[in-house]
């Protein structure tokens, strides 16, 4: 379910959690429903969220569970 901010192009849970939204925005991701997350890119290092995003394939952990991200 997405809610109407962001782009949720390429947005694809790798787990079930309806508390969570992840969107993008302006090279941005925005993850709605919980305060502590990290951003994390394909060789796992991890991405400063409030920071213009590059293009490609992100992991986000929040509450424990990962959510793969992709930012066109």
């Amino acid at each position: 379910k997405q809610k109407e901010e962001g782009t949720p192009t390429g947005n694809k849970s790798l787990t079930t959690d309806q508390d969570i939204n992840i969107t993008v925005k302006n090279h941005k991701i925005l993850v709605i429903g919980c305060d502590a997350y990290h951003i994390f890119d394909l060789q796992g290092r991890l991405v400063i969220a409030r920071e213009y995003i590059n293009s490609g394939t992100y992991i986000i952990v929040a509450k424990g569970k990962p959510y793969k991200v992709i930012v066109p």
